[in-house]
């Protein structure tokens, strides 16, 4: 009798343990709604900070919901931590959360950490900066140029290819590609961090497309 009191006390307890994790998972992450909002918003090419400040979350709750937290805090990759986790503590860290508790958060490890960053910053380059340009329906002459990095290594001073780029509108947004004094290379979003799948996008018009590749850029894994 003694035996199945103790059993039942301890499933019990496991119940109650897990249901307090699955609420604090839900609690630190955006919900479904959010997450819905987020990304109709992002492909109608608004900002995406704005995208999720307006849909009431927040740029670490959505990672926390959607890579760590969704998956149950475990690494997704051997050896350091995956590209979601380094993402995570990133924003947390410029959240001014102390370091050790994004590290924690984040379901990863400073060791872990510092091998991730240490591969990424050796396999990361030009070869994961992805551009695409498209025509925009409609309007002749005018295009949308996306620019990704694809690593989990930030990419800052990025440039590009851009001989003799000219456009007959205003650089949309302003200041997101800019000739250099060569008049052969560009400089992407005036030098600032390109992040692992946050795009940079902006439209310009002219009689021909240029050829945007990139050329240059300087890469950062740094641990703060």
């Amino acid at each position: 009798m003694e035996n199945k009191v103790v059993s039942r006390i301890v499933i019990i307890g496991l119940l109650m343990l897990g249901l307090g994790m699955l609420q604090r998972a839900r609690a630190l992450g955006c919900s479904l709604s959010q997450l819905q909002c987020i990304e109709v918003c992002d492909d109608e090419d608004i900002p995406h900070e704005q995208c999720v400040k307006e849909c009431g979350c927040s740029e670490l709750n959505l990672l926390l919901h959607s890579k760590p937290a969704g998956l149950g805090l475990q690494r997704a990759q051997v050896g350091g931590c995956s590209p979601s986790q380094i993402q995570c503590v990133e924003v947390c860290d410029d959240e001014d959360t102390p370091h050790e508790t994004c590290v924690k958060e984040c379901g990863c490890s400073e060791v872990d950490l510092l091998h991730a960053k240490a591969a990424g910053n050796a396999e990361c380059g030009l070869k994961d900066l992805s551009v695409t340009q498209t025509s925009v329906p409609g309007q002749t002459g005018r295009y949308l140029v996306t620019v990704q990095n694809k690593c989990i290594c930030t990419q800052t001073q990025v440039k590009l290819a851009c001989s003799g780029f000219n456009s007959s509108i205003p650089v949309d947004p302003a200041g997101a590609i800019t000739a250099d004094g060569d008049n052969a290379l560009c400089t992407l979003n005036g030098g600032s961090p390109v992040t692992m799948d946050h795009a940079v996008k902006f439209y310009y018009a002219w009689s021909t497309e240029f050829s945007f590749a990139p050329v240059d850029s300087h890469i950062s894994c740094s641990v703060a």
